[in-house]
């Protein structure tokens, strides 16, 4: 058994960095995933730390290779294998967004584990659509309306990310109204993501979300959603008085 370390600093990596793209000129992209699970994601590691683990991954291994890779990582039971699957992914984004969606989905389908939804959401469909939102919403309205529970928890997890990034007004109203067409969800896991969009927007922009709440009779939002954006509406609230 490999006695479990915290790694925390960039140097810490160095060693495991330097080791694993001789695995990778040894064995190829299918040994890389298992020696990462052996060497790096059997151990408590920052997720800044997984993250750049996944860049210098990806100077080495080539796209078609990395999806490889990608495979291999899917579904473990370790919470950073999809922190590296997301940020893969998210390097494909500025020229390969449609196919870094398909495998994104995949992942978050066959990982079946709100952690894996969430690290896979945020850093796939969160990024894209704070920086190619044209291009990333139709895929995320998709989703929304015909996916499974988890990739619809994501749709929201991408919102509250692109939302707490700065996505601008006009856009975060967009995204409000889209998300607002599940509200009415009874599933578990949906609640779960399109509340949390939908708290931080209204954290964030409190005035579109009253405009939107306007709108609706009573009832109309689940219990567990409606709590989550009263939730985000005290938080304005209380800014707006500290600010005041």
């Amino acid at each position: 058994m490999t006695l479990q370390k915290t790694i925390t600093r960039k140097r810490d990596l160095a060693p495991i960095l330097a080791d694993v793209q001789a695995v990778y000129m040894s064995g190829g992209a299918a040994t890389v995933a298992n020696w990462l699970r052996n060497h790096l994601l059997c151990h408590r590691v920052k997720f800044p730390l997984l993250e750049h683990t996944a860049v210098q991954l990806a100077t080495f291994i080539p796209q078609p290779e990395q999806q490889t890779l990608i495979n291999n990582l899917v579904g473990l039971p370790e919470h950073g294998s999809s922190v590296i699957i997301g940020k893969l992914l998210q390097l494909w984004l500025p020229h390969s967004l449609p196919e870094a969606f398909q495998l994104a989905e995949i992942a978050i389908t066959k990982g079946d584990a709100w952690y894996h939804c969430d690290h896979i959401g945020e850093r796939v469909f969160g990024y894209a659509l704070r920086h190619q939102f044209e291009e990333a919403l139709p895929l995320l309205t998709h989703l929304l309306q015909d996916g499974n529970d988890w990739l619809q928890r994501a749709v929201g997890v991408a919102a509250h990310y692109a939302t707490k990034k700065g996505l601008p007004a006009a856009e975060v109203e967009t995204v409000l109204a889209l998300l607002m067409t599940q509200v009415h969800s009874s599933a578990y896991e949906v609640q779960r993501g399109v509340g949390w969009g939908l708290k931080t927007i209204a954290k964030f922009h409190p005035d579109l979300m009253q405009r939107e709440l306007a709108k609706l009779p009573p009832g109309a939002i689940a219990a567990p959603i409606r709590r989550k954006i009263e939730t985000g509406l005290a938080t304005a609230a209380k800014k707006r008085v500290s600010v005041g």
